[in-house]
């Protein structure tokens, strides 16, 4: 049970410095490039805006639904 444990946590630090290290990685093109076009702005603001939306849809939305309908088969 213990190396269970351990195992889980192992994983959760090793996908916490992959992201860490990928975010720095994508942020490294701002010490390269002095400016930056306004269409590639809005591209950029625009992938974004869609990351976070299906973030917020599949990681948080999806879940309430279920939780919602289960519980209301459950009630009924």
């Amino acid at each position: 049970m213990w190396s269970m444990d351990a195992e889980i946590i192992q994983l959760g630090v090793i996908a916490s410095l992959l992201a860490g290290l990928a975010t720095g990685a994508g942020a490294l093109p701002v010490f390269f490039v002095r400016r930056i076009s306004d269409r590639l702005m809005d591209v950029m603001l625009g992938f974004s805006a869609g990351v976070m939306l299906a973030a917020t849809s599949f990681s948080l939305i999806i879940p309430a639904i279920e939780l919602v309908v289960y519980g209301l088969l459950s009630l009924g």
